[in-house]
């Protein structure tokens, strides 16, 4: 008797500790969405330039006067499909390497299980743009302030923009660390690394360097001048990433064991069937 009720003691503990981390999991995850929310806004009401993943949407509300959120929903719906075709050449690559059919179901699993999480990305958009707007209701623009403050000034700015890429840093270890629902930038990068097997550091370059490009052909024809893209966006993709690197050295143990989560070691390149997706943080600066 006394055996029965050690087991269902450790029973009801291992339930409970079960639920505490899942506590923790879901909410360091949704508080690193808010402020990676808050970073990103921030960044564009510094008016020094907009982190690299947004800059398409942001020139494209600049200039045809679009709501901020709305239009970067738009552009994550699109990271989104292009990441989830990176997704289907991978796998259908994985699959002619396979050889036997134990192997090829193996690897099918996997293939749904990776492109049902990618289309997840598409509602934790919709939610996510919501709080762009939320944020850029409520953030002051910091250039249009009063003449002669602080906070308009260059000087008053710069401190924002720090502000901004920390956050921004910090949002993104925070929900990436809980190995959940990427952001659709992060995803995307992870497909393109997936399929080019590629480093995901490298790619990561690759595709801020291709939104800034995108957003500066997209205000010159648009509008005649480069719309959003600044000393803020090279800040953006020079720093957030460092700001991840020294915020996990310190926290990403201790959130990790509080959530649950099995740290996995970082790969370079694009990992087999079974990892994929499920190891390399990337910003989304």
């Amino acid at each position: 008797m006394q055996l029965e009720e050690t087991e269902n003691t450790d029973g009801e503990n291992g339930t409970a500790r079960a639920r505490t981390a899942l506590f923790f999991r879901l909410f360091f995850y949704a508080a690193g969405m808010i402020i990676l929310a808050m970073g990103l806004t921030l960044n564009t009401k510094t008016d020094l330039g907009v982190s690299a993943i947004v800059s398409i949407s942001f020139a494209a509300s600049e200039i045809w006067d679009w709501n901020f959120g709305d239009s970067t929903l738009v552009l994550y719906v699109v990271l989104v499909i292009i990441q989830m075709f990176f997704h289907v050449l991978f796998f259908r690559r994985q699959i002619r390497k396979a050889g036997t059919c134990e192997n090829i179901k193996t690897v099918c699993g996997r293939r749904r299980e990776i492109l049902f999480k990618d289309a997840m990305e598409i509602p934790m958009s919709i939610l996510f743009t919501r709080f762009l707007n939320l944020f850029a209701a409520v953030l002051p623009d910091m250039a249009a302030g009063e003449m002669g403050s602080f906070a308009a000034s260059l000087p008053g700015r710069l401190i924002a923009l720090a502000v901004a890429v920390s956050l921004t840093g910090i949002g993104s270890a925070m929900s990436l660390n809980m190995r959940l629902v990427p952001s659709a930038g992060d995803g995307v990068v992870q497909g393109a690394a997936d399929f080019t097997e590629k480093n995901v550091g490298f790619m990561k370059n690759c595709v801020d360097a291709i939104c800034v490009l995108t957003a500066v052909l997209l205000g010159l024809t648009g509008d005649g001048r480069i719309v959003g893209v600044g000393i803020g966006t090279v800040c953006s993709m020079v720093f957030v990433g460092r700001v991840i690197a020294v915020f996990n050295h310190f926290f990403f143990g201790k959130m990790t064991a509080l959530a649950g989560v099995k740290p996995v070691a970082a790969e370079a390149g694009s990992r087999a069937v079974r990892g994929c997706r499920e190891a390399v943080p990337v910003h989304n600066g």
